[in-house]
C-alpha cells in the first residue's frame, strides 16, 4: 500500500465516521424531541399555569390567615388570664366586704 492509497484509506474512514455522527445525532434528535403543543394541548397548558400561580396564591393567604389565627389565640389566652385575675380581684373583694 503506497502513500496514496493509505491517504485515501484514511479519507474515506474519516469521512464515514462523520456521516454516522451525522445519522446519530440525528436519530437521538428524533427520539428525544418532544411534540409541539398545539390547540388543545396548548390551552390547557395555559390553563395549569394559571392554576399553579392560583394554588401558590391560595397556599400564601392560607400561611398568612394561620398566623392570624396563631396571634389571635394568644392574645385570647392573655384575655382569659385578665379575665382570671379580675375574677379572683371581684371575689378577694366580695370576701372582704362580708367580713
Amino acid at each position: 500500500m503506497d502513500r496514496s492509497d493509505l491517504t485515501l484509506a484514511v479519507s474515506a474512514a474519516l469521512a464515514a465516521a462523520v456521516l454516522l455522527g451525522w445519522v446519530l445525532a440525528w436519530i437521538a434528535g428524533k427520539l428525544n424531541a418532544r411534540p409541539a403543543a398545539s390547540g388543545p394541548m396548548r390551552e390547557l397548558l395555559a390553563q395549569l399555569g394559571s392554576e399553579e400561580a392560583a394554588r401558590r396564591q391560595a397556599e400564601a393567604r392560607l400561611a398568612e390567615l394561620e398566623a392570624e389565627l396563631a396571634a389571635t389565640r394568644r392574645q385570647l389566652d392573655k384575655a382569659q388570664v385578665q379575665a382570671e385575675e379580675v375574677r379572683a380581684a371581684y371575689r378577694a373583694a366580695m370576701q372582704r366586704d362580708e367580713a
